[in-house]
């Protein structure tokens, strides 16, 4: 980790100074339509004053908030970090801007090159290549002017190459430009096990959204009844037994963030914020149910269940939705579907759609449902009557997230 590099006293004080003193401007990427949803989140972990963004919140806090946000947050895929802000016409001016920026603290010297993406908005520099390979050489350079006073022997140290990789964006917008480091690495739905997907599959980000709106926090039973991947299940399990992303994405050489590889990182205070911060998750007596009709489904569910080892929280079986037995109404149930919809799983869409719906109203009329809907014509057919509806991306295409709490 990085506490044991040796950084000089100067850069050290540098690093106080600028980044772990003071606050900072953060940027948090999550699935389009749940911007509220991850603000109720950070709010949950201590984090307010936010500002919604279509697909992203923003935040004004210290870079111990933006750790917290990567360790604890199920419903967001990204953190970055907001390092400079500045106006540029031209290539010139641009790399000047570049140039001033202390790279130095925020990013390892002795590491490769970060990947560097930029972004254009209603801006005369439009060319985002041209911008990377201006941008490139000069990171670079003062990378490499810094890692000559950075501790001898760091390539034996047996710890580079093995943290997720750093990242770079700039990001204009009218000609002014915010470049950015990220924090994550990996996209938070790569939850750290080795999970098998289905066709269609749910990435976990989007799973954890949709379980948090839905009540998941309050259930007792989670019905997953056409699991496929069983990615459901799995966050919920997840997140019921305590399992942080601080904890399921932790590496051999560091915390399994970006974070983790920068100057500023300090493994102690890490180490505190991921073993000493409360958070909210559902009951740990919630009973997790997945299934699917499809046995090679199944099969990897199994592998999924077994991976993230979730086998003492998740009960699995083949079976068929439309044999499954009422919900209890005494007992708290979540009802959660992704069913196929035919643009990359072959279905008469609208009258499974209809089936659906008709189950819902006979066997989970004292449920609380939600139902990943990918038209109109299914919506229609579905006659959920939700009190919510949330629009989102999923897979390529604009889909509803159709919610139902019971009365």
């Amino acid at each position: 980790m990085n506490e044991t590099k040796e950084l000089s006293p100067a850069l050290s004080r540098r690093i106080k100074l600028h980044v772990t003193g003071p606050l900072h401007d953060f940027r948090v990427i999550c699935h389009p339509g749940f911007e509220k949803t991850a603000i109720r989140e950070l709010a949950s972990l201590g984090i307010l004053n936010v500002k919604e963004d279509y697909g992203a919140v923003e935040f004004n806090g210290k870079l111990t908030d933006a750790w917290k946000v990567n360790a604890f947050a199920r419903t967001v895929t990204r953190v970055w970090m907001r390092i400079a802000h500045f106006k540029a016409e031209n290539f010139g001016r641009f790399e000047k801007e570049v140039a001033d920026i202390p790279w130095e603290l925020y990013l390892p010297s002795e590491r490769a090159l970060p990947e560097i993406t930029a972004v254009c908005h209603k801006s005369r520099l439009y060319h985002t290549d041209a911008l990377i390979e201006r941008a490139a050489p000069v990171i670079g350079g003062k990378l490499h002017a810094v890692s000559q006073s950075t501790r001898a022997g760091a390539a034996d140290s047996g710890l580079l190459g093995k943290e997720p990789p750093q990242s770079v964006l700039f990001r204009f917008d009218n000609d002014v430009c915010e470049a950015s480091v990220d924090l994550t690495g990996e996209a938070l739905y790569k939850r750290g096990y080795d999970k098998f997907t289905e066709r269609a599959p749910l990435r976990d980000t989007m799973a954890a959204a949709i379980l948090y709106e839905s009540g998941i926090l309050t259930a007792q039973t989670l019905e997953d009844p056409m699991s496929g991947s069983g990615t459901f299940s799995l966050e919920a399990a997840l997140w019921a037994s305590g399992k942080t992303p601080a904890m399921t994405r932790k590496t051999e050489s560091g915390a399994g963030f970006a974070l983790s590889a920068q100057p500023a990182f300090k493994a102690a205070a890490w180490n505190f914020i991921a073993t000493k911060t409360e958070f909210p998750k559902p009951g740990s007596a919630l009973k997790i149910h997945a299934g699917d009709k499809d046995p090679e489904a199944m099969e990897t569910v199994a592998h999924n269940i077994k991976a993230a080892q979730m086998e003492k929280f998740i009960e699995a079986d083949t079976a068929d939705f439309f044999e499954h037995a009422p919900a209890a109404e005494k007992n708290r149930t979540l009802l959660v579907l992704n069913p196929p919809y035919g643009k990359r799983l072959p279905v008469d869409a609208p009258k499974l759609y209809a089936e659906i719906g008709k189950k819902i109203a006979k066997d989970f009329k004292h449920a609380d449902v939600a139902v990943i809907v990918p038209d109109a014509f299914c919506g229609k057919a579905l006659r959920l009557h939700a009190q919510k509806v949330i629009r989102t991306d999923h897979g390529g295409m604009t889909v509803t997230v159709e919610i139902k709490t019971a009365q």
